[in-house]
């Protein structure tokens, strides 16, 4: 297409036509306003190509948004099952809970009680010192909620709310309890 100024206010642009076409449009031009015909056409189509920009672009924001909504809702809800366990937990569990790092991954929740680690690995027969890998963060076994399962994102937020409602539980009463090797001998 070809387009060149012929005023402020429009351009001349030429438009390339079918053989066919250009015959058939030779013989009722003069019946026929080609450029508004054109135009509206253009038009048309322009406007349906932006229409549908907006709406990919707003398709696009609303799932966007609704996954925002999915990993909050999960989040929330896993503070809400986290501070309703620990009501009822064991000090011991909450002491387990209160302990956990960073979860990183779905892989390093566990339902067993992880065994220890020497920190050791063999590596082609050389025993090397390496630093251990993220651990394992043991899910007590009163701990009945369950993730979503939508993402891996959905399980972390879950179980990062759950530690942090557990938090809040555990922070609230750990001043009533003292560790077993902090209690002086006649029990105060």
């Amino acid at each position: 297409m070809y387009t060149r100024y012929v005023s402020n206010q429009s351009r001349r642009t030429s438009i390339y036509l079918s053989a066919d076409l250009a015959a058939r449009l030779e013989r009722v031009k003069d019946r026929i306003n080609v450029s508004q015909v054109c135009q509206e056409a253009l038009l048309v189509a322009v406007e349906a190509h932006e229409r549908s920009l907006a709406d990919r672009r707003a398709e696009i924001v609303q799932r966007l948004n609704a996954a925002q909504d999915e990993l909050r809702y999960a989040f929330h809800r896993g503070t809400a099952a986290g501070r309703e366990w620990a009501e009822h937990a064991t000090w011991p569990e909450l002491v387990t809970v209160d302990r956990w790092g960073i979860i990183a991954h779905p892989d390093q929740l566990t339902r067993k009680r992880p065994m220890p680690e020497s920190g050791y690995r063999v590596v082609s027969g050389i025993e090397l010192r390496l630093p251990p890998p993220p651990g394992p963060i043991y899910i007590p076994r009163s701990v009945t909620a369950e993730p979503p399962v939508s993402s891996d994102e959905a399980i972390v937020l879950f179980w990062g709310g759950f530690r942090d409602g557990a938090k809040e539980v555990y922070e609230l009463v750990s001043s009533d309890f003292k560790p077993a090797d902090e209690k002086s001998e006649d029990g105060e």
